[in-house]
């Protein structure tokens, strides 16, 4: 079964390559993000043994890859019919088995990071200013762009380590 199951993905991956070189407008495969199709039909192969849905899905899968350029290349209500199945299988891996999209922590973190770093230098500026009458003009403004800078990198180190454990675990898509 394993060597079944292993045909089944290289045998889908083949089709949506050839598909995407061959017979699909290189801007429709890099706007309808087609690598992670294969991506997504690589871990819809690697929970199907113990899942039931992931096991169905396949059969929806192999249809798509083998028509890939029906879906692609003729009207938009089959486009938006390919990108509606897409998002079924992405949230069902996301919903049941907890995978996450690559390099999703670092920029999220980041921008976090940055709205509180930018609000302690803020507040560490107001407070200051209660005790200090000596403060520079722009101390406010010197304090909440520190602060950013200081939450901004926290915020991506954090993010990027958060990552780095996602993929270890191999637990995106």
């Amino acid at each position: 079964m394993n060597e079944k199951t292993n045909n089944w993905f290289e045998t889908t991956k083949q089709q949506i390559e050839d598909q995407s070189l061959n017979k699909i407008k290189a801007k429709d495969v890099r706007f309808y993000n087609l690598g992670s199709f294969i991506t997504i039909a690589q871990r819809i192969d690697q929970f199907s043994h113990t899942c039931s849905d992931c096991e169905k899905f396949k059969d929806q899968m192999s249809e798509m890859s083998q028509n890939l350029e029906v879906y692609m290349n003729t009207s938009m209500a089959k486009r938006k019919e390919f990108e509606k199945k897409r998002d079924i299988f992405t949230e069902h891996l996301k919903k049941k088995h907890h995978l996450v999209k690559k390099n999703l922590y670092a920029p999220t973190y980041g921008f976090v990071g940055l709205l509180l770093g930018a609000l302690a230098g803020y507040l560490l500026a107001l407070i200051l200013s209660f005790f200090t009458t000596d403060l520079p003009h722009d101390f406010m403004r010197i304090s909440v762009l520190i602060g950013w800078a200081i939450g901004l990198g926290l915020g991506r180190w954090r993010g990027s380590k958060k990552d780095k454990t996602i993929v270890k675990a191999q637990l995106y898509f």
